[in-house]
């Protein structure tokens, strides 16, 4: 009901014509039209569950990708824990890949979140260095989701034995681990 007429005021429509036109169901998207910007109401349902809130946003994020700007900001009048905040920016960022990516036919442009000039700013009922840390959180967990997506959707040509050691070594790099590459010789001593 709070959330209801927060949107209401924030948009300035009355609440009847908001409950009228949205309910919140899994997976709705309402789009209302003010004179500062393109509002997107998204339904949750009973997004009890992180799988089913990153389900919902990364729908979201895919199926309304041409109605975007590189530029949005994120109100979760709904969502008061950073563990939701990083769920919606998981899916909102996953939305982003492209499956047919590795395709010599793939005509998909480019998603506005992919853009340069791209932001997402989270207007959440937390403290900021929370919802800070669920965003940058929730970010680096689609990123790496996505790398991983692109090993497994890669043609055999592309993941080749030099390119997955590089990328283990890449990732070492940017996330603070230890990655050990061998070669043949290496792998036959230890008998593996």
């Amino acid at each position: 009901q709070e959330a209801f007429s927060d949107i209401a005021r924030l948009v300035n429509i009355p609440i009847e014509a908001l409950r009228e036109d949205f309910r919140g169901e899994k997976n709705e998207v309402h789009a209302i039209y003010t004179p500062l910007a393109k509002v997107f109401l998204l339904g949750l349902g009973d997004a009890s569950s992180s799988v089913k809130r990153i389900k919902s946003f990364r729908h979201f994020s895919h199926r309304c990708s041409k109605k975007f700007s590189a530029a949005i900001a994120v109100y979760f009048p709904f969502l008061k824990r950073s563990a939701e905040i990083e769920d919606a920016l998981i899916g909102l960022s996953l939305g982003t890949y492209k499956i047919g990516r590795f395709k010599t036919d793939n005509q998909n442009g480019t998603h506005p979140f992919d853009q340069d000039d791209a932001a997402i700013t989270v207007i959440a009922n937390v403290e900021e260095a929370t919802a800070v840390n669920a965003a940058q959180r929730g970010l680096a967990t689609a990123a790496t989701q996505m790398r991983i997506m692109d090993l497994v959707n890669a043609p055999s040509n592309i993941k080749t034995p030099q390119v997955m050691a590089r990328w283990a070594v890449d990732s070492a790099k940017k996330y603070g681990y230890k990655a050990t590459i061998w070669d043949k010789a290496q792998i036959e001593e230890a008998q593996m």
